[in-house]
């Protein structure tokens, strides 16, 4: 049985005469301009509807649910599926043979999908009060068929059934066979403008400020040893430098959100100068103890599941081998230029490879991504990426006071 949609449009009359005419679905709705009329010489009956007829002599019926056996007509690669099977004339311990399949519109190029449990492959189904499923959990194997068989950015799978001289594909219907996509992920690139009021050298040359990227729950970024930006072994720059040893996205969003320490730090910076007579750091918590004092703009990137796997794995190695930092490209890598290749080599963000010096600065990397940029999946596919969060730069006046007001209080 086929799937899809039948359109008629007739222009007067569209008459149908037969014996015997049997519709089996989900919902059946009719529309007419003025009134519509059922008859029947022997009566209308409105009642519960029957069953459909079984879909072969041992196969009553295939469907698919979620791990809690809710009906599914969709799921997304890394979701725990089952695929159920209703049968008749089987004995109770008796085992059905099952292959599943990528449904291809040109039947002979169907592509076999190895489903395993605890990684042994798995091609029986056992069959106990006439019913019977299989569960796993989709993974690897079912984003390379969507990656390798131009299939877009889904495929649709079927189960191809066998038991004894009888073959069957279910669900019977195509329209029932499940939608696996990949899964919608976000990342966030930040992008801390360099400040207005700073003339230093890197500063004029617009390579002040500061880039990094949030993929999960994760915070990445970039530095180099402190005060040696032209050559250094490269570090985490802002990561890496709270007390648990790592950023989390929250850590940052939450220290944007506080620009200047709060009364209770300064309190017990004071107490701690009072009883040691050195000044105690503040904790990096706010804009001001970490200098993050430019314009802050946050930009969501919507992507594929796989893609986030690929650029979580791509940071998760320049940890590992952070190499040399420089803000001289033939140097070493810097901030930008390392979140701007770890987007190009992991995702489809940018269509066209961009070779201009201006995008190894932040303000030139935020243009980049604004005019190039493009989500690339999800129900913003292929828009434009747009600034989604932005911080104020934090005036020098402010800064200024805020150290008048804290020097103060250590004289007290």
């Amino acid at each position: 049985m086929a799937g899809g949609t039948i359109i008629r449009k007739v222009g007067e009359t569209n008459l149908v005469e037969c014996d015997t005419w049997q519709v089996y679905t989900d919902d059946f709705e009719a529309w007419a301009g003025e009134h519509s009329l059922f008859t029947a010489d022997g009566g209308t009956s409105v009642g519960e509807p029957k069953a459909p007829p079984s879909a072969g002599k041992y196969f009553v019926k295939g469907w698919w649910t979620d791990a809690n056996d809710k009906p599914i007509k969709e799921a997304t690669v890394g979701s725990a599926i089952r695929f159920h099977i209703q049968t008749q004339g089987i004995n109770d311990g008796e085992k059905i043979d099952f292959i599943v399949y990528d449904r291809d519109y040109f039947s002979p190029l169907n592509d076999k999908l190895v489903v395993k449990n605890k990684n042994k492959e798995i091609s029986k189904i056992t069959i106990q009060n006439d019913r019977g499923y299989i569960e796993w959990v989709t993974g690897e194997e079912c984003l390379s068929l969507i990656e390798e068989t131009f299939e877009g950015d889904e495929i649709e799978l079927f189960v191809k059934c066998q038991y004894k001289d009888e073959t069957i594909d279910l669900p019977a219907m195509e329209s029932d066979y499940l939608i696996l996509k990949e899964k919608e992920e976000v990342i966030t690139v930040l992008i801390e403008l360099p400040h207005s009021g700073d003339t230093n050298k890197i500063n004029s040359k617009g390579l002040g400020g500061h880039t990094g990227i949030m993929i999960g729950d994760e915070y990445y970024d970039y530095g180099p040893q402190p005060r040696h930006p032209y050559k250094s072994e490269g570090r985490p720059w802002w990561d890496r430098m709270s007390q648990a040893g790592n950023f989390t996205k929250k850590d940052i969003i939450n220290i944007l959100s506080q620009e200047f320490p709060t009364q209770q730090e300064i309190d017990d910076s004071i107490v701690y100068y009072k009883n040691t007579k050195e000044e105690e750091v503040f904790p990096p918590t706010s804009r001001y103890s970490l200098e993050i004092i430019g314009r802050v703009c946050l930009i969501d990137i919507h992507i594929k599941g796989s893609e986030k796997n690929r650029i979580q794995k791509w940071w998760e190695d320049k940890y590992q081998n952070l190499g040399t930092y420089s803000v001289i490209p033939i140097v070493g890598k810097q901030c930008t230029t390392t979140v701007k290749n770890s987007i190009r080599k992991s995702t489809k963000v940018f269509s066209t490879f961009d070779i201009t010096f201006s995008t190894l600065t932040p303000k030139g990397f935020l243009e980049l991504l604004i005019n190039k940029g493009e989500h690339t999946y999800g129900t913003k596919k292929g828009n434009k990426l747009t600034v989604n969060k932005e911080y104020r730069e934090i005036p020098y006046i402010e800064i200024h006071d805020f150290k008048s007001s804290y020097n103060q209080q250590l004289s007290n």
